[in-house]
This record gives C-alpha cells, structure tokens and sequence, in this order.
C-alpha cells in the first residue's frame, strides 16, 4: 500500500490518502528492536531479485544497507541428544539426495542435484520466459495444466524430487507452507531461477556475496516508515473500511473510525488487504471477480521472539526437519 502511494505520488497523483486498520504501516514487514538490533517477525530476507525493486528502494531513503545471511544447520530430529541428528546444511541436502541416487559418492549426489538444478531452470523459462522481478506474465492455459496440484505432485511428475530438500529449506523454513500443500504455481513463482540456484548454492555452502541471500540491516519495516514520513503520505491509521460501492463517479467507501460510520467519496481505490476481504466488503463485485477469488483462504502466520536459556546451537539459526514436514501437525 505505502510503495503504491508512493508510485502514484511520482505519477503526478495528489490528495492521496492510505487507510490503514492497525496502528503501524509496514504490513507483514514487522520488526521488533531488542538489544538495539531489528529482529525481523514477517519479512526476514532478501533473494537476488530483490536487487531489481526493493534495494535500490531502500537505498535510495537511506535504509538500504544490507547483509549476507549465514546458511541455516539442521537438526534430523527434534532432539539434540539423538545420534547423527546434528547436520549441516549439505549434509541434510545430499542426504536426502542420496535416497534418490542409491549412492554414498558425494559427488554423484552433488552432481545429480546440479543437473536437476539446471533442468528445473530451464523448465521455468521454457514455461514463464526471462522477467525481471517475482512475477511472470499470465502463463498460458497449457502450462497452468502442467503445473496443477502441489508443488510435490509436480516436481513427482517432472523427476525433479531431488529438490524436496531444498524447497522445505525456501518454503517450510520460512514458514511460507509445506512442499505437499502448497499449490505448484505458487511454489514456482516463489522459486525463481535465481532464488532456485542461490537456494542450492546456500544449501551446499557456496553461495557467494553476489549471488546469496540477505537482510537489511536496519530492517524492513523501517523502510515503509521512513517513506511515509519523508514523502509526508497521509496515513489514516485504525481504520476498518465497512463498506465498498463502485459508482459512475468513483467509489463510496464506508469506514469504521472511532465508533462512527463515515462516508468516504473517492476518485478511485487501490485495494491492497486480501482479497478475501475484499469480496466481504464489496457491495458489486463481478462474476469474473467471485470467480477468481471466492476460492482464496487466509493462512495467518505466527512468530515469536523468545530469550533461550542453555540452549544447544547447530549454527546460527536452526532448522528442525521434522516440523517441515505437514503430516507431523
């Protein structure tokens, strides 16, 4: 909501006005300062294609200073006094590679990983092309039948199980769902070709400082903060918007604020909440419009900031294998 206003503030767009229904602008941008360092509760990283938008963005207010995250160490199982249950991160990748290949080389499993690696770019622009940025053009009727079903199902169906690893590392890591859940094309638009390689590189421990994952040093809330005040936006904060109807003049918009009802008559509006929202609150939405998002859910995501006391490290941060996988919950 906040990078729209702002692009529609350098279009020539005036008298812009955000509703936001909590207190805070930066959405799932959420950090909380402890210790004097931003620790990040929603937006935790960021991929090579960020270069493109997001960095510069940052840059450009002064906030874009960034680092190189350290890989992630893995535990096989929930417990640190279990035997061979302490991994680095090549040692879980490879080892699940293994299972594939029938082999204990090395450097079979390494080299079977890369070929799928390659294949699976090539794949994708074959099917979505060369873009800049995470988004594709609309994919074709014929490739939107290739990639339904999960992620899982396709990568089964296209010989490509030797990035299940990798995929719980990009998705179920994050918390962003589990490779048998999560649909095909979303888990593909996520994984680019560049987040793909970087995803196996870190994996392997050979990213390097061009090609890797990273976080802002500041954080990313900041971000959004620091545009608004210095772009002046105006931000009408605790604000729940009741009621939406489309008219020949613009859009009567009915918000909640303060215990009131207020009618508010805009030119236009940019919806950026779910849209699962949005079908509540709209008085005329189209059939193309039910049709395309009366199937949609809303998966909330929890996370906590918590001190540990005596607590037995793998590295920097950890992975527990064991809660990627969707059949344990």
């Amino acid at each position: 909501g906040v990078h729209m206003a702002l692009s529609l503030k350098r279009k020539g767009f005036t008298n812009l006005t955000i509703y936001e229904k909590s207190n805070r602008v930066g959405g799932k941008s959420y950090d909380i300062n402890y210790r004097g360092v931003p620790q990040p509760l929603g937006t935790s990283f960021a991929g090579p294609n960020y270069f493109y938008n997001l960095i510069p963005l940052a840059q450009e207010y002064g906030v874009g200073d960034y680092l190189q995250m350290p890989s992630v160490n893995v535990w096989a199982t929930n417990s640190a006094s279990d035997p061979g249950s302490q991994l680095l991160t090549g040692e879980y990748v490879l080892g699940a590679v293994a299972k594939l290949t029938n082999s204990t080389s090395p450097q079979v499993n390494l080299g079977f990983l890369i070929q799928t690696v390659v294949r699976y770019v090539r794949l994708h622009k074959e099917m979505f092309g060369d873009y800049q940025g995470d988004l594709m053009l609309q994919p074709s009727s014929k490739v939107m039948s290739r990639v339904r079903g999960t992620l899982q199902e396709f990568l089964t169906r296209e010989n490509m199980l030797a990035l299940l690893p990798v995929f719980k590392l990009s998705l179920s890591l994050g918390g962003y769902s589990y490779v048998d859940e999560v649909p095909a094309i979303y888990g593909l638009i996520w994984n680019n070709p560049k987040l793909m390689v970087v995803s196996a590189l870190r994996a392997l421990n050979r990213d390097t400082e061009n090609m890797s994952v990273y976080i802002l040093k500041d954080g990313f809330e900041l971000v959004w903060k620091t545009i608004v005040e210095k772009e002046k936006l105006a931000v009408r904060y605790n604000t729940d918007i009741y009621s939406i109807k489309r008219t020949s003049k613009g859009v009567d918009m009915k918000i909640w604020k303060d215990s009131n009802v207020k009618t508010v008559k805009c030119d236009f509006m940019i919806w950026t909440p779910e849209m699962t929202d949005f079908l509540r609150t709209v008085s005329d939405a189209s059939p193309s419009e039910v049709s395309l998002f009366r199937g949609l859910r809303t998966e909330i995501l929890t996370m906590s900031l918590v001190n540990m006391r005596n607590e037995i490290r793998n590295g920097p941060y950890n992975a527990y294998t064991s809660n990627m996988e969707s059949n344990n919950f």
